[in-house]
């Protein structure tokens, strides 16, 4: 899926490997919303290889990624309150709480979505 004003040249989706075992991916939209930041839209781990260090290690690769870009100053992601427990994660990496909060609809799941930053550059805190 993409937002509106994005192609597919700006849309990046990772295999996270442990091995040759696929165990999770990673969904990255460059200049969404805005075209100095990189959005995760997902980082998702098997319930198997979680707390194992492996999604840590694949955000930062991800991070290497976006940094090597230029373009890209932030990083930008949301996280549903009905999966608030993986905040501690989030905020371990870096990321902050910008105070957005937006609303949040799938299916039967109606909750709000809490929106953290994370700047790439000291000159850019958030």
């Amino acid at each position: 899926m993409l937002p509106e004003g994005k192609s597919y040249k700006d849309k990046f989706v990772f295999g996270v490997y442990q091995g040759e075992s696929m165990v999770g991916c990673i969904d990255l939209i460059r200049g969404f919303p805005e075209p100095r930041t990189a959005h995760v839209g997902l980082l998702l781990i098997a319930e198997p290889y979680q707390a194992q260090g492996i999604g840590k290690a694949a955000y930062r690769l991800v991070e290497s990624e976006v940094r090597a870009w230029s373009t890209c100053h932030t990083v930008r992601l949301g996280v549903v309150r009905t999966n608030i427990a993986v905040l501690p994660f989030w905020e371990g990496q870096g990321f902050v709480q910008t105070g957005e909060v937006k609303p949040y609809r799938y299916r039967t799941v109606a909750s709000e979505v809490l929106v953290l930053a994370k700047a790439l550059h000291a000159s850019e805190r958030m």
